[in-house]
């Protein structure tokens, strides 16, 4: 891999610091006008406080597949924290047994190495 390809990647992973994806949000859950009250209230579930002001945005993404997680409607959240987002990871367990999933925004380079390294 060329070194400038390298970089631009690692700088494009450092732009989605604060991004998380968030996989199969119910109806109820569902984000118009990217309204913050579905996130709040999923929030709510993991027991995180929520509030407004940590929330950038919300962007509604379609459907999309990722591990384990065939054909849920995607949606990315911009948060403006970094520790919210770790918030968000840390309480991801709680989501076992949902159809709603919780991941780190990562580059397809990243996500490639990372499906490589740990696969099963």
């Amino acid at each position: 891999m060329h070194p400038v390809y390298f970089f631009t990647n690692e700088f494009d992973q450092y732009s989605r610091i604060e991004n998380v994806r968030i996989f199969g949000m119910p109806e109820d859950y569902t984000v118009e006008d990217n309204s913050k009250k579905p996130l709040l209230k999923l929030a709510g579930q993991l027991n995180i406080i929520p509030q407004e002001k940590h929330v950038q945005r919300i962007h509604r993404l379609g459907k999309r597949t990722y591990p384990k997680q065939p054909n849920l409607e995607e949606s990315l959240l911009v948060l403006f924290h970094y520790a919210k987002k770790q918030e968000f990871i840390k309480k991801v367990k709680k989501l076992k047994g949902t159809k709603i999933a919780i991941y780190k925004d990562l580059t397809s380079i990243k996500y490639k190495l990372y499906t490589t390294l740990f696969a099963k």
